[in-house]
């Protein structure tokens, strides 16, 4: 950024907006902005580079999104996301066919839950040059792992149907005891991926 450089940050949400302007503190050369992915409110040319991060996952269109960060960009300039596969998820289970059936309720329940390996394709559409994608796995300590996979979940897969009580019993009382234990181990994947406007 330098001295004279400047970010702009963009979020739909305002109380996002305000806790991270608040966690940014003094930073003069960084400006938040409410707004829309889908349509940004930047003329075409706009920016050194482009970012987003772990949000396509929530997108109605990620493919417009990425094309108005293709298209605020300079030429020349780069465009990176990150985004995570949630059906890359790896739990060391031992009952193999009620762990999928968790972890696949987990990712459906996310709009775009798969969106992590769509990215380079994306990317390849919007005719971006010099793509790289670079996957990064995540190690997940023992507290995140029954936020993400624990009640919450499990009772999203027991509305369904794709679970039975039992087994959902069965589930959670598992985990408690891995996590009292500490040998729980998992696992998710993420790609990180950029290109570069053609100049």
């Amino acid at each position: 950024m330098g001295d004279t450089g400047k970010v702009v940050a963009i979020d739909a949400s305002q109380a996002m907006l305000a806790e991270a302007s608040k966690r940014a503190g003094d930073q003069s050369a960084v400006e938040f902005r409410q707004g829309d992915a889908h349509h940004l409110e930047f003329a075409d040319n706009s920016f050194d580079a482009c970012r987003c991060d772990r949000c396509f996952m929530h997108m109605a269109d990620p493919r417009q999104a990425l094309a108005e960060m293709t298209r605020v960009a300079k030429r020349g300039g780069r465009v990176l996301v990150y985004e995570v596969d949630f059906e890359t998820f790896v739990i060391a289970a031992p009952d193999r066919p009620l762990a999928r059936k968790i972890v696949t309720a987990w990712t459906d329940s996310f709009r775009n839950g798969w969106l992590g390996r769509y990215l380079p394709g994306f990317f390849r559409d919007q005719e971006l040059q010099d793509i790289v994608t670079i996957p990064a796995v995540l190690r997940f300590t023992e507290p995140w792992v029954r936020q993400l996979l624990g009640p919450t979940t499990v009772d999203l897969a027991r509305q369904a149907g794709t679970v039975t009580t039992e087994e959902a019993t069965t589930w959670l009382a598992w985990l408690d005891a891995e996590l009292a234990t500490g040998n729980l181990f998992s696992t998710l994947t993420g790609f990180i991926v950029c290109g570069r406007k053609p100049s």
